[in-house]
């Protein structure tokens, strides 16, 4: 598998190499509305095969901005196999307020398995044989051990305004999540034997790992300020320049939120390595919490002042670190990067469209830096030895790392298709994936 990924990386780099010494074509400026509806056809290992509609609309006015826009909505409905659904309304500009950049999402995605594999990444032991593996009890049953129902609603509202004449902005903004949280129930998931006492979460429930109070769920109003120095060519596929962004987001009201101040930082960087063919971009990314405590059920939620994907969440999975299992690191801070090559391969006009294709190999990591409630973690250990899923592996940290390819078909610029398949190196972050979504992740 390394081979057959090394090799098409490879490919794709020598393609774009060579293709760099032609000509970029004009392009056509465009103005008014562009509509891309499309059929929300799509698959994911993590959430299976999705189906549903779902839009993407411009408004670029008289085309000044171009390839920028006034105006940017985003809808879809959809649902996915595995037992998850998108219902998600995002809408961005920087012309509707003067002088400051509005965004603003409404999203409600329940999931009816989404995972849980514990806290503080490799101190918890993941045993594939217990992971809906007909190897459970030697009789072809399977158990979804590192599953739960988590539903989400979340309301946000995010602002930017310059600061004098440098491209450096102030952020702030407010969101609103809501969580309802249990064990995985329905007729549809009876398969699994998915028993209320049998699960990791039920386990972490009984044995103080989850505070009772937040076993089902809770909410949170959290307030972000901080600042972003932007100096891309293009917000959707840069060619050059950087953004570096750092905030804090407190949150002390919600229902079962003992509330929390916690920071991110993102540094994304863009490298022309041949004019309009060949990029090199990475994105260094830092989480964790100063003060306070966050609820468990939002340990996941990856903060950024923008929205590239409907789901923010990490580490581990197809918006993270590609690869590896979703959600796999679950702790108080983490730390993660992503290494690609963007390697356009060829642009062409069809209906009246500008498009082209890239690919972009990407090579990325990922590390747990703050621990979450290690010390009730190792007491559940000893304290109730004759429980062997609550096993900790081991009181040490490690890199978790994995590579892949990617295809993208990108439409004048904004509109962008992604495939990108992911292998995983360490048995206990899972194997491959295969993620068919929007956008580039960074």
């Amino acid at each position: 598998m390394k081979r057959f990924l090394f090799f098409f990386a490879f490919v794709a780099f020598a393609v774009g190499l060579v293709s760099a010494a032609e000509e970029s074509k004009p392009q056509k400026i465009k103005t008014g509305w562009n509509f891309g509806p499309l059929p929300a056809v799509s698959f994911s290992t993590e959430r299976g095969f999705q189906y549903g509609a779902l839009c993407e609309i411009y408004n670029y006015g008289d085309g000044k901005v171009f390839p920028g826009y006034y105006h940017k909505f985003n809808v879809e409905l959809s649902h996915y196999t595995k037992g998850s659904s998108n219902l998600h309304l995002f809408y961005d500009s920087k012309f509707l307020i003067p002088g400051v950049r509005f965004t603003a999402a409404v999203s409600y995605i329940p999931d009816k398995m989404s995972e849980f594999y514990g806290f503080n990444g490799d101190v918890s032991v993941y045993n594939k044989d217990y992971d809906k593996s007909d190897k459970f009890d030697g009789a072809g049953n399977s158990l979804a051990y590192y599953n739960i129902r988590k539903d989400m609603f979340r309301a946000v509202a995010d602002f930017q305004g310059q600061i004098g004449k440098l491209p450096l902005n102030w952020i702030a903004g407010l969101a609103y999540y809501d969580y309802s949280v249990g064990n995985v129930s329905g007729k549809k998931y009876e398969k699994y034997k998915v028993l209320e006492n049998n699960t990791l979460y039920s386990n972490y429930v009984r044995y103080g790992i989850i505070p009772e109070s937040q076993k089902d769920g809770g909410s949170m109003l959290d307030i972000k300020a901080g600042l972003v120095l932007d100096t891309r060519d293009h917000e959707a596929a840069p060619n050059k320049g950087f953004c570096a962004e750092a905030a804090l987001i407190g949150s002390f009201i919600g229902r079962n939120n003992p509330g929390y101040l916690n920071y991110m930082a993102h540094w994304r960087h863009y490298i022309t390595l041949a004019k309009n063919r060949l990029v090199f971009a990475y994105h260094l990314a830092f989480q964790g919490n100063l003060m306070g405590e966050t609820p468990w059920f939002a340990l996941n939620n990856v903060y950024t002042s923008y929205f590239r994907q409907i789901r923010s969440e990490g580490v581990g999975g197809q918006n993270s670190v590609r690869g590896m299992m979703r959600n796999r690191l679950t702790a108080s801070g983490y730390a993660w990067a992503n290494f690609e090559m963007r390697v356009k391969l060829f642009e062409f006009n069809l209906i009246n469209q500008y498009w082209y294709v890239a690919a972009n190999p990407f090579f990325d990591l990922g590390y747990i830096t703050q621990t979450y409630r290690m010390y009730d973690q190792v007491m559940a250990k000893y304290n109730f030895q004759d429980n062997d899923f609550l096993l900790v592996n081991n009181m040490d940290q490690n890199l978790h790392y994995s590579a892949g390819l990617g295809l993208k078909i990108v439409m004048n610029y904004n509109f962008i298709i992604s495939a990108e398949f992911a292998k995983s190196f360490r048995e206990q972050d899972g194997n491959t994936s295969l993620a068919i979504q929007l956008n580039y992740i960074f």
